[in-house]
């Protein structure tokens, strides 16, 4: 858990991703997605669609694996709903994820 709750973490997104944990933070899927999902830029309002559509815990993890997702699939689909885009954009490494 150390790996994900870092220094440079606010407050607000330490809450985010305990909620998305969702009392399920023995999760090695889980954990790893939740820390690349932390490099993406829009972070903070992926996590929290997450949780307004009910995708936290066990639910996410039985989508994860029943799909094969992987985190920037998994981010793609994500932002796609943010946008209210009718097509999955790329993520950009340095303008979406950082490097």
């Amino acid at each position: 858990m150390a790996t994900i709750l870092n220094v440079r973490m606010s407050e607000r997104r330490r809450e985010l991703m305990l909620t998305v944990l969702n009392e399920r933070p023995s999760s090695k899927v889980l954990i790893t997605h939740l820390y690349h999902l932390d490099r993406i830029t829009r972070c903070d309002e992926l996590l929290h669609w997450l949780i307004k559509a009910k995708l936290t815990g066990q639910t996410l993890i039985d989508h994860i694996i029943a799909g094969r997702v992987t985190p920037l699939e998994l981010a793609r689909f994500v932002i796609k709903r943010l946008n209210r885009d009718l097509v999955e954009r790329p993520i950009i490494g340095g303008k979406d994820y950082l490097l």
